[in-house]
C-alpha cells in the first residue's frame, strides 16, 4: 500500500461513526502526519550571502518543506543534496529535476 492510499483509508476510519475519544484521534492524527511525510517534497531553498577571501558569494541552501513550514530554518547544515530525508523531521525529498 502507498503512502497515499494509507492516508485515504485513515481518514475513512475517522468518519465511521465507531465510541472514538481523544486518544484514539491523537493516534491517528500522528499517523497521518507520519504518512504524509513519506511522500517525498520538494526542497525548498534560501539564498544566504556570504564573505569568502574578500568576495561576496550567493549561495541556494535547500531546506525542508516541512521544517520550513513549522517555523525552523536549516541554517546549519541544511539538507545535504540527495538525503532522501531531513534530519530533524524525516521528511522525503524529492531531488528531481522538473
Amino acid at each position: 500500500m502507498k503512502p497515499e492510499e494509507a492516508i485515504q483509508a485513515v481518514k475513512e476510519v475517522t468518519g465511521m461513526s465507531l465510541p472514538w475519544n481523544d486518544r484514539h484521534y491523537e493516534a491517528l492524527q500522528m499517523a497521518l502526519s507520519a504518512l504524509e511525510k513519506q511522500i517525498p517534497k520538494k526542497p525548498g531553498y534560501t539564498k544566504l550571502m556570504y564573505k569568502c577571501n574578500g568576495e561576496d558569494i550567493e549561495i541556494n541552501h535547500p531546506e525542508c518543506p516541512y521544517c520550513r513550514t513549522h517555523g525552523f530554518l536549516l541554517w546549519d547544515a541544511a539538507i545535504p543534496v540527495d538525503d532522501k530525508y531531513c534530519k530533524r523531521c524525516g521528511q522525503a525529498i524529492d531531488w528531481e529535476e522538473e
